[in-house]
């Protein structure tokens, strides 16, 4: 009797306590360790990512910024000046047209003061006076005379060439003549000084 109860103990063996069974389940829980690895691997990259895409995100706006700022300051800087411009140069119209007095008076002294005639020499000094007084207003809202000499060098940014002429007697490119002077308003050329210039 005892004989039978050992042999149904050998034929029904408990799941439980067996070797192979566990093996089986560390092997199946070893492959299930490693999927998860890998899924929070591959989880990890994809976040890496999209961090490094929202950086390059960031980076593309701050210079967006910058620009944006620069391109401010630049306008800024222009309206600034085309108003200090403005100011400076409000009165060129009035000048234009006012150069033909100042033309007016500089060929009536042109000649130089009349001698022996006291009347002419009245009349000369009054127009002396009046071409001053002028010249002294002009100047106090900007205006200079451009009046090359003799033998200075042509320079087309306030010289205006009327003419050539050939003299060996100076340099090619200077000035021979001064037909009608130039003036300047605040360093912007209202009229070029007009000239006759050696080839």
């Amino acid at each position: 009797m005892s004989k039978q109860k050992d042999t149904h103990k050998d034929t029904h063996k408990d799941p439980f306590s067996d070797e192979d069974a566990f093996d089986t389940m560390d092997e199946r829980g070893d492959d299930e360790k490693g999927k998860g690895a890998s899924i929070e691997i591959l989880g990890l990259d994809d976040a890496e990512d999209a961090v490094e895409a929202k950086d390059d995100e960031i980076r593309e706006l701050h210079d967006f910024i910058k620009q944006q700022q620069a391109d401010y300051l630049n306008l800024e800087k222009r309206q600034e000046k085309s108003v200090v411009d403005a100011a400076k140069y409000a009165n060129k119209k009035i000048i234009e047209a006012l150069l033909p007095v100042l033309d007016g008076f500089s060929h009536a002294l042109q000649n130089g003061e009349p001698e022996n005639n006291p009347e002419a020499e009245s009349i000369f000094s009054g127009l002396k006076m009046s071409s001053d007084i002028l010249m002294k207003v002009l100047a106090q809202h900007g205006v200079s005379l451009i009046e090359p000499k003799l033998g200075d060098a042509f320079n087309p940014d306030l010289h205006e060439a009327m003419t050539m002429q050939q003299d060996p007697n100076h340099k090619k490119d200077t000035i021979l003549a001064v037909i009608q002077p130039g003036y300047l308003l605040n360093d912007r050329v209202v009229r070029a000084a007009r000239v006759v210039v050696n080839q």
